[in-house]
């Protein structure tokens, strides 16, 4: 009993006997240190710095008893690499990609069925700029894209979509805009970015061949549409035939005036689009119509017979068409994708039954076909093949379709011939 009075008269001394700086002191110290400050306090403080002591030796290898704790605070000191030149240069440059800023604006035909290949580049282009989209902005990006491909197309295959690129760093802000852009303003864009005649500066063989098996020229009056600046109309008035041409695009149809007037032929220029209601053709009074490089800009097959409509009323009896078209294949055709790909690369087509279809439908009988490119390498001579240099490409389906060499593609320019019924 009077051991445990004295024990308990000694709780409160023991509390005031603490140093509380040494106490503060050892918690960050060794074991012996933590030991040697209260080896004088009390029995109960000696007990405590024991048990700190055998904690330690037990939590410790033998190399760090003396170290205790204090090492936990830096377990890498005296262990980082120093950094060579090439670290340094590389440390560089990723942190001037990371300050850098750039501009990137991606032009897309506007083709809505192509939207996936569109997102695609872009995201690309982004991650080559060193910035990728999040699939949030990818998602928001999908959405807007749809809707201006769609609103730009609607108005012309010709129009353009821009996506552009604000790169920053890593972060990159997307905007999006269309530009309309008609047949005719494509064609006299042409004029203004392209060198030397856009499309050839002779006849097409094929048009001089069926002119020269209509008869005495003088009476046997001609109906060009899609006159261009006037290489087949020009020929043809200088053969001895009246011709009339249409041309929806102004710079081209002012040139081939200026050309008529200057030789003095006998050619009506009519600045106007084939499909426009108010063109007036004179009824059952051409003995020849001819489409070259036409067809491949219509739309749709609703296009292609509102056009071949008006041919057909202007024709005399056993009047001659000659239509230059692209035949596809029915992979093609069944791939609406596949359509406004060729399309928007000035080569729609046509598939054999729905050529077929049309000319039964508007009381013409078929001729003939050959293949276009064939036909114009074998007959134009020397200094005129080929017309331009886009037209071997073009002609054989490679404008619209750009597959290896020896690998033929699913379209073919043809030359067709039909004849109006009596």
């Amino acid at each position: 009993m009077g051991l445990l009075r004295a024990h308990e008269e000694s709780k409160v001394p023991v509390s005031r006997q603490v140093d509380l700086p040494k106490f503060s002191m050892c918690i960050g110290g060794s074991a012996s240190q933590f030991q040697s400050s209260f080896r004088e306090s009390s029995p109960i403080s000696w007990s405590i710095a024991g048990w700190w002591r055998r904690s330690a030796l037990k939590r410790y290898p033998e190399k760090d008893r003396h170290d205790g704790p204090r090492n936990l605070a830096h377990p890498m000191a005296g262990k980082k690499k120093v950094a060579d030149i090439g670290l340094l240069e590389q440390a560089a440059r990723q942190r001037l990609l990371q300050r850098c800023s750039k501009q990137i604006t991606v032009n897309f035909r506007a083709a809505p069925a192509q939207l996936e290949d569109c997102l695609q580049i872009v995201s690309e282009t982004a991650s080559g700029a060193g910035a990728l989209l999040s699939q949030e902005q990818v998602v928001h990006l999908r959405q807007r894209l749809r809707g201006q491909l769609q609103e730009a197309f609607a108005y012309s295959h010709h129009s353009s979509v821009s996506v552009r690129l604000d790169v920053e760093g890593t972060t990159c802000r997307i905007g999006l805009s269309w530009a309309p852009l008609s047949v005719a303003g494509h064609y006299d864009e042409w004029l203004e970015t392209r060198q030397g005649t856009l499309f050839g500066a002779h006849a097409d063989a094929m048009v001089l061949h069926c002119a020269s098996a209509l008869g005495k020229p003088a009476d046997c009056p001609v109906l060009d549409l899609g006159a261009g600046f006037g290489r087949n109309a020009l020929a043809l008035a200088r053969l001895g035939h009246d011709v009339t041409a249409v041309e929806p695009a102004p710079t081209l149809a002012g040139r081939m005036f200026e050309l008529s007037v200057q030789q003095r032929l006998p050619v009506r220029v009519i600045q106007k689009n084939s499909l426009d209601q108010s063109l007036g053709l004179p009824p059952d009074h051409f003995a020849l119509a001819v489409l070259s490089q036409v067809l491949p800009e219509m739309r749709d097959l609703s296009q292609v017979v509102t056009v071949l409509q008006k041919v057909a009323r202007s024709l005399r009896p056993g009047g001659v068409v000659l239509l230059q078209v692209f035949i596809g294949s029915k992979l093609l055709g069944a791939n609406e994708k596949f359509r406004q790909v060729a399309l928007s690369n000035s080569s729609a087509f046509l598939t054999r039954e729905e050529l077929k279809q049309t000319a039964l439908s508007l009381g013409f009988r078929a001729v003939s076909h050959v293949n276009a490119y064939r036909y114009e390498r074998d007959n134009l001579r020397p200094e005129a093949w080929p017309p331009n240099p886009w037209f071997e490409a073009w002609s054989q389906g490679r404008e619209a379709f750009p597959l290896p060499e020896g690998i033929a593609t699913p379209l073919e320019l043809e030359w067709v011939t039909w004849t109006k019924g009596n």
